[in-house]
């Protein structure tokens, strides 16, 4: 198998990695040894820099020691303490400035010739201590002490070694410097030489290799197919394309032209299939609009006679003619009302849900005080098992532009949800809060059995009922549907937070526009 087959048989993105892959090979290898030789050019110019420094510090300590005994020089020719103090004083400054650099000279003395710094040191010790006592002699004691103490031979001896010490310091420093810069240089050209040679190479090779696979992998397979069907005829029969064999792209697009007729076809055949589509929901929207009308219509329908049952019933059951005749009749008469007020209420709902899916609903808002709203609904559930059971906390005199209709219903249902579905004997608490952004939140929160999390999601749908709680659930599920499509009309939504056990937190959402007045700019 040559070169030209493996190329085949390799994909366009194969070959795009091996080349970027070769490429990212010479470039760590390029780095890795650039890296090494700057490493060591860079440790041979900080040898050089700390032989220099040391140097530096030998020059200044030479200096230092020529300076002290020009001091005791002065303190030798001074006829009393008083004039021999000024330099005593220099001799103390200076001598402490020997013994500085001497410490930071030990930090930078090569580990061979440690034993030789040592003794260089002892030397410095022993004339920093001397220049000390000469010094104290001088300014304290008597000046002719300090001078006969200077002319002392162990003085000058050690005064002399001490600068034979330095002086050969100072040559190995010097040596070292000038070696050090010399091998600096060196080393510099011999890293510039071999990273321009490594990275001269690794480009070529990428170069050599893209070449080779786009010209051989590519552009040339590329080329045939495009001349290929540059020639063909409408209607003609296409052109066999020998790259149709190819495992990688190119064989994928030579096969994907030879199919090109029947795709053709299939577009035809998808575009009929898209205008059946378009009929059908065409049809399928007529029939919903249809659907709607109907029930709008039989919702009209049904509450004249309902209207009429329910008023009968009423009269019937307050005897407002004379009595029955026997109590069981106004017990059926009872039945009768509830059963009709109960059916005219899912009329409503179903009327309601109707008249929005016609997109023909809208809002009547003007600016009512909570307040009244929260009266209404409170007083519609006052009576009956239910009295007694709504405690309503303060701060309801804001004001608030809304359709007061809509949210006497949004409020209605949710009350009526919490009292059905909470036990009978527990409260339903209505209160307030209000978001950061100023939007208000209507609650009313029970303590009856909680809303599993999974249901949570889909109780806001229509005819969605707990069918799995032990309370009363009738009704065809359309209140808090209802209750969120109002508040979305008004810009805001409906918020569940229950806990199972613990009961749960419905709350109405007014957005922050709505709110004309607070309570605390009141």
């Amino acid at each position: 198998m040559n070169m030209i087959d493996l190329l085949g048989r390799m994909g366009i993105a194969s070959k795009i990695f091996l080349v970027v892959g070769v490429q990212l090979a010479a470039s760590i290898a390029i780095a890795v040894i650039a890296l090494s030789t700057l490493e060591r050019y860079n440790a041979v110019v900080r040898q050089a820099e700390i032989a220099a420094e040391r140097a530096m510090l030998g020059e200044n300590t030479n200096a230092l020691i020529y300076a002290v005994v020009m001091d005791s020089r002065g303190v030798y020719m001074s006829e009393d303490t008083k004039s021999a103090t000024q330099f005593a004083i220099g001799i103390q400054a200076l001598v402490t400035k020997i013994e500085e650099n001497m410490a930071a000279w030990r930090h930078l003395v090569e580990p061979h010739r440690r034993a030789d710094f040592e003794e260089l040191n002892a030397a410095a010790v022993e004339f920093v201590a001397f220049r000390r006592e000469l010094a104290r002699l001088g300014m304290h004691v008597d000046p002719a002490l300090s001078r006969a103490m200077g002319d002392n031979y162990d003085n000058r001896s050690n005064r002399q070694a001490f600068n034979v010490l330095m002086a050969q310091e100072a040559l190995y420093n010097a040596e070292q410097v000038e070696q050090l810069t010399e091998s600096v240089k060196g080393r510099y050209n011999q890293a510039i030489v071999l990273i321009a040679s490594v990275s001269a190479g690794g480009i070529a090779l990428s170069i050599l290799l893209a070449y080779v696979v786009s010209g051989y992998g590519i552009i040339r397979p590329l080329k045939r197919v495009t001349d290929i069907v540059a020639k063909r005829l409408p209607g003609a029969e296409p052109q066999a394309i020998e790259e149709v064999a190819r495992r990688d792209e190119i064989g994928a697009m030579a096969r994907a032209i030879q199919a090109q007729r029947a795709l053709e076809q299939e577009i035809l055949h998808q575009h009929g299939v898209e205008q059946s589509l378009i009929q059908q929901k065409m049809e399928a929207e007529a029939a919903n609009q249809a659907k709607s009308i109907f029930l709008s219509h039989m919702s009209h329908e049904l509450r004249t006679p309902l209207n009429a049952i329910i008023g009968f019933s009423e009269i019937l059951r307050a005897e407002s003619f004379g009595p029955l005749g026997n109590p069981r009749y106004n017990e059926y008469a009872s039945y009768i009302l509830d059963s009709g007020t109960h059916l005219l209420g899912i009329i409503n709902d179903v009327l309601e849900l109707s008249r929005m899916d016609h997109r023909d609903f809208k809002l009547t808002t003007e600016p009512v005080v909570l307040s009244e709203i929260i009266g209404f609904c409170a007083r519609a559930f006052s009576g009956g098992a239910n009295d007694g059971r709504l405690q309503i906390g303060g701060g309801f005199d804001m004001i608030v532009d809304v359709d007061a209709r809509l949210l006497r219903q949004v409020l209605t249902n949710m009350i009526s949800n919490a009292l059905k579905y909470s036990p009978s004997d527990l409260p339903v608490t209505i209160d307030w809060e209000m978001a950061p952004d100023g939007a208000v939140g209507l609650r009313v929160t029970d303590l009856g059995e909680g809303i599993p999390p999974e249901k949570l999601r889909v109780v806001m749908q229509p005819f969605v009922q707990l069918e799995d709680s032990g309370l009363n659930s009738h009704g065809l599920g359309l209140g808090l549907s209802l209750a969120q499509r109002f508040m979305e009309l008004h810009g805001g939504y409906i918020e569940l937070r229950s806990t199972v056990g613990e009961g749960t937190c419905a709350i109405a959402w007014l957005p922050a526009e709505r709110v004309v007045r607070n309570q605390a700019a009141q």
